[in-house]
């Protein structure tokens, strides 16, 4: 036995009939009990192992986060004092349209950093507990706007094509959706040709209301979708338009946002010639239902 388990059994047998004298059932016994022994240093081996090898990928993991926010808060904070400096160099000589010019990308830049602070905190919260949403009604097709706008103020050469119908309303926390959208643009943008279309379609399918996000990057391997939701989980190997990689939250607080909404979030499909999320939240009941 070894923790109250059966792990194995072993038999002792003898050529001739005599009976077993009580020093044999005493060697039997302590025999059994060094074996007992040796499965139980093997098994503490084995787990003290597991353990280093958990404790070097999470030691792993936290460097490779470290790294990865660093960057990701250092890269528009310093494209926010490039842009103030040159404007406070340059003012006087500046035209009014390139002082407005910089002025937006210092605002551009700043978003970017106060979304990726935002998701940082998200992530504390999420840890914790259940995320806390405010769902009310809303019409979907303003919220994607916005959402398209941004994009495309941060990436000027992205187009994107939108459809769905103009009345659908859904039931969800505007701020929260409208995160998660930014989110799956933003992923699309980083991950597609610049010459590449973002399609964004939505409808409803009964009591829920769906919205489709494709683009038309490399895909995802059917044993890496899954992974993507998890948290820190990125595409191994994949690299965005600037090389670098990102820091794996953003599918991972989407999904967490929207079950906390009802709804959920998955990827739909993927393949060489891109992928499609998809958002499902409840749609605001119809007319007559």
């Amino acid at each position: 036995m070894l923790d109250a388990r059966l792990v194995g059994v072993f038999e002792v047998t003898s050529t001739t009939k005599e009976r077993y004298s009580d020093w044999h059932v005493h060697l039997a016994t302590v025999f059994g009990e060094r074996i007992t022994q040796a499965l139980r240093h093997l098994r503490l081996f084995e787990a003290e192992q597991e353990r280093a090898r958990a404790a070097e990928e999470l030691a792993r993991l936290r460097s490779d986060f470290v790294a990865s926010v660093s960057h990701e808060l250092r890269t528009p904070l310093t494209a926010i004092i490039g842009f103030a400096e040159m404007l406070q160099h340059y003012w006087e000589r500046m035209p009014e349209a390139r002082r407005r010019q910089q002025a937006d990308h210092i605002v551009l830049a700043a978003d970017r950093q106060q979304r990726l602070v935002g998701d940082l905190l998200l992530l504390s919260q999420a840890e914790d507990g259940p995320l806390t949403v405010e769902s009310r009604s809303l019409p979907i097709e303003p919220l994607i706007q916005e959402a398209v706008a941004e994009l495309q103020g941060s990436y000027r050469s992205q187009r994107a094509s939108l459809g769905g119908p103009h009345d659908l309303e859904v039931r969800a926390d505007p701020n929260r959706l409208r995160q998660i959208l930014a989110s799956l643009l933003d992923n699309a943008a980083k991950y597609s040709p610049s010459e590449g279309v973002i399609e964004v379609n939505w409808r409803r399918l009964g009591a829920e209301a769906e919205i489709r996000v494709r683009d038309h990057g490399p895909g995802v391997p059917n044993e890496q979708r899954e992974q993507l939701f998890t948290r820190f989980g990125r595409l191994a190997g994949s690299k965005m338009r600037s090389g670098r990689v990102g820091i794996g939250l953003g599918l991972y607080l989407g999904r967490r946002l929207a079950r906390a909404m009802d709804g959920e979030l998955d990827l739909l499909e993927s393949g060489s010639t891109g992928s499609t999320v998809r958002i499902r939240v409840p749609a605001h009941p119809a007319e007559g239902s």
